[in-house]
């Protein structure tokens, strides 16, 4: 039977219907079937099409993990690349696009692109693309290959357009059929548009770190360029020239250039920063945006309410957006596989945005009602006419004229990141206010931050570093460098000498130990490879330029230096230290306190035990996805729903309850005796009063749904309470099972002194479980600084960053960025700041007696 079934199996996988052998490609990218977005269907039909064409190519996805506050295009990728499960076909973004070439990642596509027609050519490669995707590979560094070649195909075209709405435009007095022609009427029509009191702005611009993108036509309808390569054939970034200046000054007065509106009232700024910006646009609350336009779908709006026009002119007259390209290459790593899987993966890449593709697309669009939107030149070809005349000219002309001046979006060295540089010295403008009183100072002063920002994007994004700065870094590193091989060296000579017993010989006795040494063997020899090998082979790589796929090369310890002058790094520690501070202050004293609590419980203990426990059980990703649903920002989130349905008397009866037991406890507690539980209640009570005060002062209801993940306040405490409510029970147990060997004569003794019940616990119980207090802080602090996959599942490291502690920075640079020895380098450096807690913690293992609860006794 299972001779029969293997050789069943065997045929329907060697032979396809076309009588070929089976091809299985993956795809960066299949649609989803419970995805019914237009733009979806039309790449479900074009899949559809390919496989009918093609039926003995078998497409698969790969599923990636997706970071918060990290687009999907650009992490999702490098990821599967660093894993080593990289697609076959994988989606080439333009800020991307280098780092896949000159890393080796791309399979050229010279020998399938030149057996193009010029007619397909001309009409799939535009000229700004072209030298995005034509040109030199890794070779021309090594001298190997010093020709250019085609990495990439695109096969849709997208170019960023204005959009208005025209029912604001003529509330607000404007012509609704006149869009701004240049940034005077732009800043002239967004400050008639706009309106704090109704909640009606101008323009939206989002607060992601990236928010530079949209702003991004102001820089080059100015002329300016973010990136540039100079005759020495290196990258630089150029975001500091003078028309860039430019640029930012009117960047400066959109967002902050104050000015009167009809009845008199000072208003500041016309941009509406708010990450809802698209929700607001839908219900007319934003006046004007810019949005993509693509070559296959113009624009799914309603033309009688909205209007498209290209971004306004620059002041010398220049009219200019980014212009960006769906493409598509093959993985290099796809040639080992064999040249019928090569074969196979080009067809994908060519097919995508193929004629057939095309219209298939049209066809989709017209089916479901979107015909007035597709591309008028398919329409054509495919005998739609009757859509052509509904379509309005001037979609036609802005979409040609926005195709036309496009500038490719940045596509230099290592510009993954460009987007945020750009927009950091926005954000130090608005710091400083620049926008508000526009003069000669303000524009020398503007000139300035976009020199030392441009100057940071060269030295830590394109690693251009001025020699004098780099021999000073050097030095400083290798002084690091030494201190953590000294530091490392000694910890396991102090570790030898801790735990070798008085009086020992010093030779390893095998001979009379051998049964020992064959017990321990195999946890030794695990231990090696799992944890002294990769140490070993990273401190390898934290001296390297580490590639996945080219030759590595030695860079000494200038990995080290980077890391050292990155500011990043600094950030990252300080989030680190808030992390461990706060899990510390929140955590650690937590299962403390309820062990004793549940200690002196008379009955139910197996019953409330249980119950804390059970949070354990739940996986740890489980647990994060879960909070994550609690701290929903809108009202359906749990905790907003608390803070919102409970009116204003309901807090302040809630406040006086615990302000009243407080004060009653502490009452008790003085005449009993007890003073010191006595003042800890009465400074409690104290706190809570002035809560309440502060309540009746600022009067804050109703209380607002808080973004809890998304506002830098609330952010890190956040992603810490859930592993305090998951950590709770195991952490409770370890304690209970403490406390059963502290013998019961001691608190006899504590009651005839007269203690209290604070009184035993910090003369009694603290002391002696002292050791396994300190064993569990220093394990505790330690785990706090390795801590990343909850603050990933939670946070991804945002918002801006805030909660990005230096285990999630290694993981985003070795993973996401692919800086495998920057990423080790920082990782030493974390390794080498907790050898005093490990030395802390050796030391005072060593001087532990274990003994059991009946020996105590």
């Amino acid at each position: 039977m299972f001779f029969i079934l293997a050789i069943v199996l065997l045929c329907a996988n060697v032979k396809a219907q076309d009588n070929q052998p089976v091809v299985n490609l993956t795809v960066w990218e299949l649609p989803r079937p419970e995805d019914t977005r237009i733009d979806t269907r039309c790449f479900r039909a074009v899949i559809d099409a390919f496989q009918k064409k093609y039926p003995y190519i078998k497409l698969s996805a790969p599923t990636g993990l997706e970071i918060p506050e990290m687009s999907s295009m650009d992490t999702k990728p490098l990821m599967a690349i660093a894993g080593g499960v990289s697609p076959d076909v994988i989606y080439v973004n333009f800020r991307q696009s280098d780092t896949y070439i000159q890393e080796g990642f791309l399979y050229p596509l010279d020998q399938w692109i030149g057996n193009l027609s010029e007619e397909e050519q001309s009409d799939r490669i535009l000229p700004q693309v072209r030298k995005v995707i034509f040109r030199h590979g890794p070779g021309k560094r090594s001298g190997i290959d010093v020709q250019k070649h085609f990495y990439a195909l695109p096969y849709g075209t997208y170019v960023k357009g204005l959009c208005w709405r025209k029912d604001l435009f003529q509330a607000s007095g404007l012509d609704p059929e006149h869009p701004p022609r240049n940034w005077d009427e732009l800043l002239d029509f967004s400050r008639r548009c706009t309106n704090p009191a109704k909640g009606t702005y101008g323009l939206a611009w989002t607060r992601s770190p990236h928010w530079s993108a949209y702003f991004y036509s102001i820089l080059c309808s100015a002329g300016a360029k973010a990136m540039e390569e100079r005759n020495d054939g290196n990258w630089y970034a150029s975001f500091n020239s003078q028309q860039a200046v430019v640029a930012y000054e009117f960047i400066a007065k959109l967002l902050q250039g104050t000015w009167k509106n009809s009845s008199g009232r000072v208003i500041e700024g016309v941009v509406c920063r708010d990450d809802a910006s698209g929700l607001k646009w839908a219900q007319g609350q934003i006046a004007m945006i810019e949005r993509y336009f693509t070559d296959d779908l113009l624009a799914d709006i309603n033309p009688e309410l909205v209007g498209i026009a290209p971004v306004p002119a620059g002041p010398s007259g220049k009219r200019s957006s980014e212009i960006n390209c769906a493409m598509c290459g093959i993985f290099s790593g796809t040639a080992s596989k064999g040249p019928q899987t090569l074969d196979a993966a080009w067809k994908f890449v060519h097919f995508m945005g193929s004629r057939e593709a095309k219209d298939l697309r049209t066809k989709i669009l017209v089916e479901n009602g979107y015909g007035i939107f597709a591309n008028p030149v398919t329409l054509e070809r495919l005998g739609y006419t009757d859509y052509l005349r509904r379509i309005p000219q001037s979609w036609r002309d802005a979409f040609r004229e926005a195709i036309a001046n496009g500038e490719p979006e940045p596509y230099g060295h290592n510009c993954q990141m460009i987007y945020n540089y750009m927009a950091i010295p926005a954000d130090q403008m608005q710091i400083e206010g620049l926008g508000r009183n526009p003069s000669a100072r303000t524009t020398k002063r503007i000139s300035e931050i976009l020199d030392d920002y441009a100057q940071r994007a060269n030295e830590k994004m394109i690693g251009h570093i001025p020699p004098a700065k780099l021999k000073l870094r050097r030095i400083v590193a290798s002084i690091l460098a030494t201190t953590i091989l000294v530091g490392f060296i000694l910890l396991f000579r102090y570790v030898i000498t801790v735990f070798t017993p008085k009086g020992s010989k010093g030779d390893w006795q095998f001979k009379r130990f051998r049964f020992a040494y064959f017990l321990l063997l195999p946890a030794v020899l695990l231990i090696t490879l799992w944890r002294y090998i990769p140490m070993f082979w990273g401190a390898t790589m934290a001296l390297q330029d580490y590639h996945i796929l080219l030759p590595s090369t030695w860079v000494g310890i200038d990995n080290f230096a980077a890391v050292l002058w990155d500011p990043e790094f600094w950030q990252s520690l300080r989030a680190s230290l808030w992390y461990a501070f706060l899990s510390i202050l929140m955590g650690f004293f937590t299962p403390i306190a309820l062990a004793i609590l549940l200690h002196e419980v008379p009955k139910g203990k197996v019953l409330f035990r249980t119950l804390y426990y059970l949070p354990a059980v739940i996986s740890g990703l489980v647990v994060m996805l879960m909070w994550k649903n609690f701290f929903e920002p809108s009202e359906r989130g749990l905790l907003n729903q608390i803070i919102t349905g409970i009116p204003p008397w309901g807090w302040y009866s809630m406040t006086i309850l615990i302000a009243a037991i407080l004060a009653l406890s502490s009452y008790f507690n003085a005449k009993n005796g007890h003073v010191i539980s006595a003042r800890v209640l009465a400074t409690l009570t104290a706190i809570t009063l002035t809560g309440l005060t502060l309540m009746f002062i600022y009067n804050p209801f109703p209380l607002p749904p808080q973004r809890w993940l998304e506002n830098p306040r609330w952010a890190m405490p956040c992603v810490i309470l859930p592993t305090i409510w998951a950590g709770l029970g195991p952490g409770c147990l370890i304690y209970l099972a403490a406390l059963k060997t502290i013998p019961e004569d001691l608190y006899e003794a504590a009651d005839l002194d007269g203690a209290g019940f604070f009184g035993k616990i910090w003369h009694v119980t603290i002391p002696m479980i002292s050791v396994l207090i300190f064993m569990n802080f220093i394990g505790a602090v330690i785990n706090a600084f390795r801590v990343a996959e909850y603050i990933l599942a939670m946070t991804g490291g945002g918002p801006a960053g805030e909660t990005q502690v230096l285990a999630l920075k290694v993981f985003y640079d070795a993973f996401v960025h692919l800086k495998f020895g920057f990423a080790t380098a920082t990782a030493w450096i974390l390794g080498a700041m907790l050898i005093g807690f490990t030395v802390l913690q050796m030391k005072r293992l060593s001087r532990v007696e274990f003994k059991t609860a009946e020996g105590i006794k």
